[in-house]
């Protein structure tokens, strides 16, 4: 009798135990909260680490800001419909730019978690926290500048967005642009003119970035303000000129070893760092007019981008006397080769 009465006690105290556990494992957070997360340098500094991640955009063949070329008159496709003006393939339901509005919101979502998420310790923040929150709002903005000109209109937020907010309205593209302008300018006071760490934004991307988002302003004319636009990008670059400086060699811009030199750093305003041991990340480089057994390419440049490279007195192939239709790639600027 007493070993059966043990044997109920244990089975229903077993079975109180698993309800309750499975009662807790099935509960759904409320919502998601980075509270108490953002207190210190490291913390933050791993929290805009992870805002770096969909900037390698891409599907395995080309960067997106190259791949978005092909919708130019500056490149040709090998399937003539995804050529602009031929088919329409900018169209809503393009996975590639479906794809480019998720990860600029990705960065958006993550940048806006972690300066929400440290405001309430701003004021014990040491070391280089100040550095990395100022990156997080230039990539912020950033990813507003790639919205904003892909999209013209798009929701905005600048706090982590709660399920109420996924159908609020769109906000101006100029509205939108006055804020990118202003983060720029303001991130760029707390950032180095040359980052420490390969990758990172500094205060030479804040300022060219500025620069590119006025240029965009002005040369669409929001809001008819042209040349209030004009005047901020051209001041904008005055900054960065004379802190910054072109490579010697332009070809070390692309490999490795020249990479690596100093000069050549000084040029590269953005880089995306690749590694080339474990989960490698890739793109492809077309090949030209090669065999079809060897190799293909999807995309060729264009006559109308070989036409915009100057000849070496610095002036329009139209313009020049240097240029020879016969021989037209004499006595152009040596980075066409």
């Amino acid at each position: 009798m007493k070993k059966n009465l043990f044997i109920l006690i244990y089975f229903v105290a077993f079975t109180l135990v698993f309800m309750s556990c499975e009662d807790f494992l099935d509960r759904q957070p409320s919502e998601y909260s980075s509270i108490g997360f953002y207190k210190s340098e490291s913390a933050i500094k791993d929290g805009v680490s992870g805002i770096y991640v969909p900037l390698y955009i891409g599907n395995n063949l080309h960067p997106f800001p190259t791949f978005h070329d092909q919708y130019t008159a500056l490149c040709l496709d090998r399937a003539e419909n995804n050529t602009i003006g031929a088919g329409g393939a900018i169209a809503p339901d393009n996975a590639e730019f479906r794809s480019w509005w998720t990860y600029m919101y990705q960065i958006i979502a993550r940048s806006n978690t972690v300066l929400t998420g440290s405001e309430p310790y701003l004021d014990n923040l040491m070391g280089k926290s100040g550095q990395y929150m100022a990156a997080a709002r230039v990539l912020r903005a950033y990813a507003y500048y790639n919205l904003i000109s892909f999209f013209g209109d798009v929701p905005f937020y600048t706090e982590p967005v709660t399920i109420d907010q996924y159908k609020d309205e769109r906000v101006s593209r100029e509205s939108i642009l006055a804020f990118i302008l202003q983060e720029f300018e303001e991130a760029s006071e707390d950032l180095p003119w040359v980052a420490t760490e390969r990758g990172r934004v500094d205060k030479a991307v804040a300022l060219g970035l500025k620069a590119r988002a006025a240029m965009r302003g002005g040369s669409l004319n929001y809001s008819n303000k042209r040349n209030e636009y004009f005047r901020i990008a051209a001041t904008s670059a005055q900054a960065i000129i004379g802190k910054r400086a072109l490579a010697a060699r332009y070809s070390d811009l692309f490999n490795k070893a020249g990479q690596m030199k100093a000069d050549v750093r000084n040029e590269m305003l953005f880089e995306l760092m690749f590694y080339e041991k474990g989960s490698v990340k890739y793109h492809w480089a077309d090949f030209g007019r090669v065999c079809r057994n060897i190799g293909q390419t999807g995309r060729h440049p264009s006559q109308l981008i070989v036409d915009t490279y100057e000849c070496i007195d610095g002036k329009r192939i139209d313009e020049s006397p240097l240029y020879d239709t016969k021989k037209p790639f004499n006595n152009r600027d040596p980075r066409l080769r």
